[in-house]
């Protein structure tokens, strides 16, 4: 005899290896089932999880149980390497879910933070780093420009509303008749004076009152 302890081999289901015992460890805080699995697989496991963006629905390896993996389950199970990555996503994900957070636009720069007052603050000043971008419009600031004029410069289609919105406010369609007998129609502005205008194109035709309201 040499007083050696007898090693136990299991023959993982996984990787079909045989491997030692103490090699298998319960996949989640609560199963009875025997453990299947070596170490090494559920490690890649794991990984593939991570990976595939699966984490939050990891269910024990063990046939009978359905399990859904815990915190604790993965800070017991997953290397060091993978249990980091997988408190990354879910900080992320508690993160992403508060619509006040916003993370630094700065390309150099990981960070992040709450950023509450939108849309009358939109400046936002990461700081770690003290870059600024627009949380209104996700980019970096835009300096010398109000959101408002941003938006119209970007967005035609937003400019040309804006005009016909503001031609509207200031201007009043001449009620008089053109040469044809139709309506003219002309838009006109007044910009001061008495409420006495006279339009040229429908012969002259003197409008009293029309624009007192303005």
């Amino acid at each position: 005899e040499t007083g050696e302890a007898e090693i136990v081999l299991q023959e993982c289901r996984i990787c079909l290896d045989d491997k030692p015992i103490n090699d298998f460890t319960r996949i989640t805080g609560t199963c009875n089932e025997i453990p299947g699995a070596c170490k090494e697989c559920v490690q890649l496991w794991l990984e593939e999880r991570l990976e595939g963006n699966t984490w939050k629905s990891v269910t024990c390896l063990s046939s009978g149980c359905d399990e859904l993996l815990q915190h604790s389950d993965w800070q017991r199970l997953a290397s060091s390497e993978l249990f980091a990555r997988y408190e990354y996503l879910v900080t992320k994900e508690t993160l992403d879910a508060n619509p006040d957070f916003r993370y630094c636009l700065n390309p150099e720069c990981n960070s992040g933070q709450e950023h509450v007052g939108d849309p009358y603050y939109p400046l936002f000043v990461c700081y770690v780093c003290g870059y600024e971008s627009c949380a209104m419009h996700n980019i970096p600031w835009h300096n010398n420009e109000s959101c408002e004029e941003y938006e119209l410069r970007i967005n035609p289609a937003a400019q040309e509303e804006a005009s016909l919105a503001e031609i509207a406010r200031t201007t009043k369609k001449c009620p008089g008749r053109d040469e044809d007998g139709g309506v003219c129609g002309v838009s006109i502005m007044k910009n001061g004076g008495c409420a006495h205008m006279t339009c040229k194109l429908s012969s002259h035709l003197e409008l009293f009152g029309i624009f007192s309201n303005q």
